[in-house]
C-alpha cells in the first residue's frame, strides 16, 4: 500500500513515486481518493486492471468513480513495470569428470590404478575414482564435485595403484591444471602425468564449471556417464576412446580439430 502527502487543494498536485514488490499476473491496481479534514472521506476510486498496466507500463488520466462531485474528477499516474532482478549464487560448482588413463607404468603386485583429486591448498576437497584391476589404460568413466571451489584455485591429479598384497598405494604420476586452463571455459583434454620429473602416461578428464544438467541442490560424486554424451560448457566436438576432441571454438587457435587437446602445464 502506498500513500501520498495530503495537499491543500481541489487540484492537488503529489509528484509521489513509490514502489509496489511483488505484483503478479491478473493483480489489479486500486486507487483510493480521500479527503482529509474534520473527518476523513472517501472521495472515490478506481481500478487499473492488469493488461492495461503490464509489461509497458501506463501513462494518462484514470476517472475516480463514486465522487459527489457534479464535475468528473480524474487522477493523472504514471505505471512502470520493472524487470525481476535475477539473482545468481555466489558459489561456483565445479564438476571433474575422470575418462581414463594411458601409457602408465607397472607397479609392483600389478598396475590397479585410481585417480586422486583435490583443489590446491583445500585437501577436504579430495576426490577419487574406483580401482581398475590390471591395467595400464584404466577407463574410470566417472563424474565428481569438488567442493568449495573458487575461481583461480588449481586442480592437483594423483594417479597411484594398488596393492592387494600389502594394502599400499603407490603414485603412479601427478599433474597440476592451473586454474587458467578451465576456469569459466571449462576443459576436455589430456593432462600429462609425471613422476620425478619422468613423464609416467596421460590422464584424460573433463572439466566443468558451472555444471552439467543434474539437481543444483543434489552433491555429485563417483557417478558414471556416457563419454560420447558429455559436453563440458558445450565446447567438446566429439569425443573417442582415449582421446578428447575439440574445434577451434575452444580459444585455442593452436588446436587442430580431430586432435587431443594437452594442458599447457607451464609454471603459472
Amino acid at each position: 500500500q502506498l500513500k501520498t502527502e495530503g495537499a491543500n487543494s481541489l487540484n492537488p498536485v503529489w509528484n509521489y513515486t513509490g514502489m509496489i514488490d511483488g505484483c503478479v499476473s491478473g493483480d489489479t491496481l486500486e486507487l483510493t481518493a480521500w479527503c482529509v479534514g474534520k473527518a476523513t472521506e472517501c472521495i472515490g476510486g478506481a481500478v487499473l486492471p492488469f493488461e492495461q498496466f503490464h509489461p509497458d507500463g501506463f501513462a494518462g488520466e484514470i476517472t475516480i468513480n463514486g465522487s459527489s462531485s457534479k464535475k468528473p474528477v480524474t487522477a493523472e499516474v504514471k505505471v512502470e513495470v520493472l524487470p525481476v532482478p535475477v539473482t545468481t549464487p555466489k558459489e561456483l560448482r565445479a564438476f571433474v569428470s575422470f575418462v581414463g588413463a594411458e601409457n602408465l607404468p607397472g607397479s609392483e603386485g600389478g598396475t590397479n590404478p585410481f585417480c586422486v583429486c583435490e583443489i590446491s591448498g583445500k585437501s577436504d576437497s579430495k576426490v577419487r575414482t574406483r580401482i581398475c584391476n590390471q591395467t595400464k589404460c584404466p577407463e574410470w568413466n566417472e563424474l565428481h564435485e569438488m567442493d568449495d571451489y573458487e575461481a583461480g584455485d588449481h586442480m592437483q591429479l594423483f594417479v597411484f595403484s594398488h596393492n592387494y598384497e600389502t594394502g599400499r598405494d603407490v603414485l603412479l604420476g601427478s599433474a597440476v591444471l592451473p586454474g587458467t586452463a578451465f576456469h569459466k571455459k571449462g576443459f576436455a583434454g589430456q593432462v600429462q602425468l609425471r613422476r620425478d620429473e619422468d613423464v609416467t602416461g596421460d590422464i584424460e578428464i573433463c572439466i566443468d564449471i558451472g555444471g552439467p544438467s543434474v539437481d543444483p541442490n543434489r552433491r555429485v560424486g563417483g557417478e558414471d556417464f556416457t563419454v560420447e554424451s558429455l559436453r563440458p560448457t558445450g565446447r567438446m566436438d566429439r569425443v573417442t576412446r582415449g582421446a578428447a576432441m575439440l574445434s577451434l571454438e575452444d580459444g585455442n587457435p593452436g588446436t587442430k580439430k580431430g586432435m587431443p587437446r594437452r594442458a599447457n602445464m607451464g609454471s603459472e
